[in-house]
């Protein structure tokens, strides 16, 4: 093992030597020669080994795949989570974008008597044609930024799931950082 692991034993130790306790439990993290950290939970015990005044028993159990499902586990709740936020973020601009698109159809539709005076030269018939047009602009515009919000949601979401595929490829492109500010 690394220095770091033997430090950790011989603290470990200590603490059992400088402890009237019988037994100590505790848990470490030790160096492998993989370069992947074990996890193991340590139980040592003040016992009498043949008139030795001070023997000890250490017992290690390794817990690394308790770590490693515990670390899966809660990667997937944090997915889960995020997955859930998502599909919040998914319905509200969809929302907005159905009843903008909605209220925009119902404007033209109730106000179609207001074209015919246009056509006979009104001017009433002209403002409220103006009115109607600037209305639906506001919503086409409501309805714009929800798609658009919907496709970059989607996006993310198709990434995501390269990434977890291990698929997902980084494209370079130079930006400005204050322009994405």
């Amino acid at each position: 093992g690394d220095s770091r692991s033997l430090t950790e034993l011989l603290e470990l130790h200590q603490r059992v030597l400088s402890d009237q306790r019988q037994q100590v439990d505790s848990a470490i993290e030790l160096g492998s020669n993989d370069g992947e950290p074990k996890f193991f939970n340590v139980k040592s015990v003040r016992v009498s080994w043949q008139g030795c005044g001070r023997s000890f028993m250490h017992v290690f159990v390794n817990t690394t795949h308790v770590k490693k499902y515990e670390a899966e586990k809660t990667a997937n709740e944090l997915l889960h989570l995020m997955f859930s936020s998502v599909s919040h973020e998914f319905r509200t601009p969809l929302n907005a974008f159905s009843n903008a698109l909605q209220m925009l159809q119902h404007n033209f539709t109730s106000r179609v008597g207001v074209l015919r005076p246009l056509l006979a030269g009104d001017a009433a018939g002209k403002a409220a044609f103006d009115d109607l047009l600037a209305t639906n602009e506001k919503y086409f515009k409501i309805g714009k930024v929800s798609a658009s919000l919907m496709l970059h949601l989607t996006e993310d979401i198709l990434d995501l799931a390269k990434m977890q595929s291990g698929t997902f490829t980084l494209n370079e492109e130079p930006f400005v950082v204050a322009a994405l500010i």
